[in-house]
């Protein structure tokens, strides 16, 4: 088995290798010893699962390879997808309803008259779309403005 782990390792690539290379290996073997004493099955399981897993992680260093900083974090960028925005206001407002909800229970058993403060959730929310409609509006016309003076070059 280990024979094997160590073919599979080369599959990474050489930098990945020199630098987590041994102590892969070492894990490799001492995790191996471990579940040696557990019989056939067990030793089964391991072999199955860290050569899955080593493929698996070759493949993804490989692809990543050329994403590598010198320091070694990845720089893959990630954008939010175009909903991410309408869930987080979802969100906020089921908070936001959680909060007033806990609100009024507290007043009611403390023995006062909740009022309820729903008239603010409307103001808010429209301040917030209105701000975000007009920073909108302006990275448009912004990029109009860019746009037209690239193409009269």
């Amino acid at each position: 088995m280990l024979a094997l782990y160590r073919v599979l390792l080369r599959l990474y690539p050489m930098r990945f290798v020199t630098e987590f290379g041994e102590e892969m290996l070492s894990v490799a073997c001492e995790l191996y010893r471990g579940c040696r004493a557990k019989g056939n099955i067990a030793r089964m399981s391991f072999g199955l699962r860290e050569v899955s897993g080593l493929l698996a992680g070759a493949l993804r260093e490989q692809v990543y390879k050329q994403d590598r900083k010198p320091s070694g974090g990845t720089m893959r960028s990630y954008r939010f997808p175009r909903w991410t925005i309408v869930m987080m206001i979802l969100i906020f407002c089921a908070v936001n309803t959680a909060i007033e909800m806990g609100r009024q229970a507290s007043v009611q058993l403390s023995g006062g008259h909740a009022i309820p403060h729903w008239w603010t959730l409307p103001g808010v929310f429209l301040a917030v779309f209105a701000l975000l409609g007009g920073v909108g509006f302006i990275g448009f016309g912004v990029l109009r403005v860019l746009r037209g003076a690239s193409s009269g070059r």
